[in-house]
């Protein structure tokens, strides 16, 4: 009877320990081909996924990298998925983000991104899962990065 016992206890706290755990290990952002050395990713008022953002606001998209290879230029893609939609979002620049650093992107060196995000009054209220890149002019991800983001 016993160890039916502690079976029922370790079944019931498995749920608990694996949320705590889930929790200690949360990212703001999920990578996904970032081919530059990222130190930091952060989106002002947000250190856990999903991102509440309100509407009309403006957010703050900072990231500071170390560029791996040398690059002319930067740009920003941006790509909201809702309801597994794509749909493109205006980038808003490249080098001129760069506010320590500025191109041309030097290897070793180490630079600090940082873009505004208009959150618009007519935007709907929905759960968005947001693609940010910055590719140089050979297309090469420096950063790409999907945070969930939700609007309300």
């Amino acid at each position: 009877m016993a160890k039916n016992q502690l079976f029922v206890f370790l079944v019931k706290l498995l749920p608990l320990l694996l949320l705590l755990v889930g929790e200690a290990t949360a990212t703001l952002y999920q990578d996904c081909g970032s081919e530059d050395k990222i130190i930091s990713f952060e989106m002002a008022d947000c250190d856990k996924p999903p991102c509440i953002v309100r509407r009309p606001t403006t957010q703050y998209i900072n990231i500071t990298f170390e560029a791996e290879s040398d690059a002319e230029s930067l740009t920003t893609t941006i790509e909201a998925k809702i309801g597994g939609i794509p749909f493109p979002w205006p980038g808003p620049g490249g080098c001129d983000l760069l506010l320590s650093g500025e191109c041309p992107l030097k290897t070793g060196n180490e630079y600090f991104y940082s873009a505004k995000m208009p959150v618009l009054e007519e935007y709907p209220s929905v759960l968005a899962y947001v693609t940010w890149k910055l590719l140089d002019e050979t297309e090469r991800v420096r950063f790409c990065g999907v945070l969930i983001i939700d609007i309300v």
